[in-house]
């Protein structure tokens, strides 16, 4: 039984559509992460699965109940959903434990009952003995952990989370990352986790749906979405920072149309493809080469230290290629670049979907 299914959802504010025809079905205990940049609308998404925005078309099913639709629509408070909020939203008058056992206080749970539920979520968010501080006691990954122990503790049939990361240090994002998926694994619980970023997303979901312009490119397993992009948005979101021309010479192979030489490289992506084209690559994908017939020359225009190694930039034409390296070039120096793997995009194929493409990932 799918935990959530949204079909051709669409969501507009005034003339400007945000979502645009979302099918998406999310399974029972699977993670999912809507990943996408600031305004792609995945936060509006997830805002209707809550309740707190009406869909302007399109349904939405939380365990095979519709609670969107036409005709219809189910307040956030009857959807059985918890909310995570980037601010965590936690009450400042409120005790930690006050705050967790508020849902069950709403729904008329008895004291002694809700005091203990409450204190059984704080110890599985590894906050035991915390319930009687106040919230500007705590550090703002404890805020967070209190705001999920808030969330779980009604039980709801899907767990929202919006951002709950972005307000945190790098190292107890980390932390957390690894706590928030080990407790979804120990409870079997559905997420659906809204982030922008590309590392969260990959380290933690089952599926990740990358998302643009209100509607979704691709949906698949992490190393899918990174490995094998549908298109040049989710290479260019998923970390690719360089696009070269090139036309197909052969099966599984390219020739770039870069500088003076237009080498043929090895391009597995292009199996069965002809013409022109775009390959993506990312800087792990160059290596620095002695010379070949696969190689490209071009000259170190920038180079900075990263911790282990460098990360030189390499000017070929108009073209500035980015390579990761513990060889300390210089600046200025001649150098042969090769490559070890290549995402090939038909010319056709745009940096952005249309809404009916989007509907085809469920």
């Amino acid at each position: 039984m799918p935990a959530v299914e949204l079909r051709d959802l669409w969501k507009a504010f005034d003339a400007v559509s945000v979502v645009q025809g979302v099918t998406l079905e999310v399974r029972e205990g699977e993670f999912v992460a809507l990943l996408g940049p600031s305004g792609c609308g995945k936060t509006t998404t997830l805002r209707m699965i809550a309740g707190f925005e009406v869909p302007s078309r399109g349904e939405i099913l939380i365990r095979e109940r519709t609670v969107a639709g036409p005709g219809r629509f189910t307040q956030p408070e009857q959807r059985n959903v918890g909310m995570v909020f980037q601010s965590y939203a936690v009450w400042p008058h409120m005790s930690v434990e006050a705050n967790v056992a508020y849902p069950l206080k709403v729904r008329g749970v008895a004291p002694a009952e809700r005091s203990a539920q409450a204190r059984k979520m704080l110890e599985l968010v590894q906050m035991p003995g915390l319930g009687d501080r106040f919230p500007h006691q705590l550090s703002g990954g404890q805020q967070q952990r209190v705001a999920l122990a808030r969330a779980l503790c009604k039980e709801p049939a899907v767990l929202l989370l919006d951002e709950p990361l972005s307000n945190l240090d790098a190292q107890l994002r980390k932390e957390m990352r690894v706590e928030i998926k080990t407790l979804q694994r120990r409870l079997g619980i559905t997420i659906v986790y809204v982030t922008h970023d590309q590392e969260e997303a990959l380290t933690m979901a089952d599926r990740i749906a990358v998302m643009g312009r209100g509607v979704v490119h691709q949906l698949g397993a992490p190393e899918e979405v990174f490995e094998h992009p549908a298109d040049r948005f989710v290479a260019e979101f998923m970390g690719c920072t360089t696009f070269l021309p090139c036309e197909v010479a052969g099966p599984n192979r390219v020739r770039l149309l870069v500088g003076t030489e237009a080498p043929c490289v090895p391009c597995p992506l292009a199996m069965g493809a002809s013409g022109r084209g775009i390959v993506a690559l990312r800087a792990q994908d160059v290596q620095l080469a002695s010379d070949g017939a696969q190689t490209l020359a071009g000259r170190v225009v920038f180079r900075t230290y990263r911790g282990g190694g460098f990360e030189v930039r390499v000017g070929i034409g108009e073209h500035r290629i980015p390579v990761v390296t513990s060889d300390p070039v210089e600046e200025g120096s001649l150098v042969r670049l090769a490559f070890s793997r290549l995402h090939f995009f038909p010319e056709s194929s745009g940096a952005s979907a249309q809404p009916d493409a989007a509907r085809r990932w469920s």
